[in-house]
């Protein structure tokens, strides 16, 4: 028998007699080609249900970013997946990221408390989704996540799939020009074309055009 252990607690916050996890579920599982009216429907069924359970759904949002399964639960989760079984007790890693990062983009600024908690689970690098998942969290929680600036300047010399959230996340905030504007022009000599692409939007963000710096000093001179 394979033990499963939940990264998040085991007694989850609920509405109108659903767990958090279940109203995620819901929310994206919304029918693709539904009316517009039901669609529209779900949806705020959804987050009036997400919003309800407020901030005492964070440590289950974390705990669900934080969650990895091993090669062989993963390898289970899938398959109980395409079967429909019960998401709340097996699921891909990618599918709790996702519906980690909904939750938080439907609380908005009202998860900020969560800013240093999601700064550690961008740090650890659980996984490419984990990783991506922290950064919609911290887009969407919006001015309070200028906090995790050192974190991103920090992931911003790190592996591909960091550097490119943390400019993802850097080119949202449009904060700190003094210090995350030299890094982004770095980034435009990139050895990804990924992490050159994501730089030269976010230079874009900060008012400053890509095509007119090429280097640290020639962005000094020609920065308004």
């Amino acid at each position: 028998m394979i033990g499963l252990v939940l990264a998040w607690p085991s007694r989850e916050p609920a509405y109108q007699g659903r767990s958090l996890s279940t109203w995620l579920e819901i929310y994206r599982r919304r029918p693709p080609d539904p009316s517009a009216e039901v669609r529209a429907a779900i949806s705020s069924q959804g987050q009036e249900a997400i919003r309800a359970i407020g901030t005492n759904g964070l440590p289950c949002l974390l705990g669900m970013l934080r969650h990895k399964n091993g090669a062989l639960e993963e390898r289970l989760a899938g398959i109980a997946w395409k079967h429909g079984i019960a998401y709340v007790w097996l699921a891909p890693d990618e599918v709790l990221h996702e519906d980690a990062s909904i939750g938080f983009e439907i609380l908005g600024p009202e998860a900020k408390d969560a800013v240093p908690a999601l700064c550690k689970i961008f740090e650890q690098n659980i996984s490419p989704s984990s990783v991506s998942g922290a950064a919609v969290a911290l887009v969407a929680i919006g001015p309070p996540s200028r906090a995790a600036i050192p974190t991103l300047l920090r992931s911003a010399t790190n592996s591909a799939g960091l550097r490119f959230n943390a400019i993802f996340v850097l080119s949202s905030l449009r904060a700190a020009p003094e210090i995350v504007e030299p890094m982004l022009v770095n980034c435009l000599s990139d050895r990804n074309q990924g992490i050159r692409r994501a730089a030269a939007v976010a230079l874009t963000k900060y008012g400053i055009n890509p095509t007119n710096v090429r280097s640290g000093s020639e962005f000094q001179r020609v920065k308004q």
